[in-house]
């Protein structure tokens, strides 16, 4: 058993704040030419060492008319100095049963405080 389709991952930060964050993941379902494929089941899965980031809402959602999966993250403030990535694996299931995984990161950074501007 083969899954033709393919997987992307595309996030609206490159890293999130460890006092607090949002980021949008984009998971997109792509056929052999590059084209969305439309209503598919698409799952995120977070490895999260400080297990404080979460995905608002479902972890598998329905791919729209263009092959986008969208997910918020959420990371809660924390008081931790573990600056490791959050893995972001996605996954699609065809009908037959087999599996595309996708893996990407994104970062962790400690917020800045800005110099006062005079």
């Amino acid at each position: 058993m083969v899954n033709e389709y393919h997987l992307s991952i595309d996030r609206s930060r490159a890293s999130l704040s460890l006092a607090g964050d949002t980021a949008l993941v984009t998971v997109k379902l792509l056929d052999a030419n590059q084209g969305g494929v439309t209503n598919q089941p698409v799952s995120l899965a977070l490895l999260d060492s400080r297990n404080g980031t979460t995905i608002r809402g479902a972890s598998e959602v329905i791919t729209n008319e263009y092959g986008d999966a969208i997910f918020t993250l959420d990371m809660k403030a924390s008081n931790s100095l573990d600056f490791s990535d959050i893995q972001l694996v996605a996954t699609h299931t065809n009908a037959q049963g087999a599996k595309v995984h996708q893996i990407s990161d994104i970062g962790v950074h400690t917020p800045t405080a800005l110099p006062p501007q005079l």
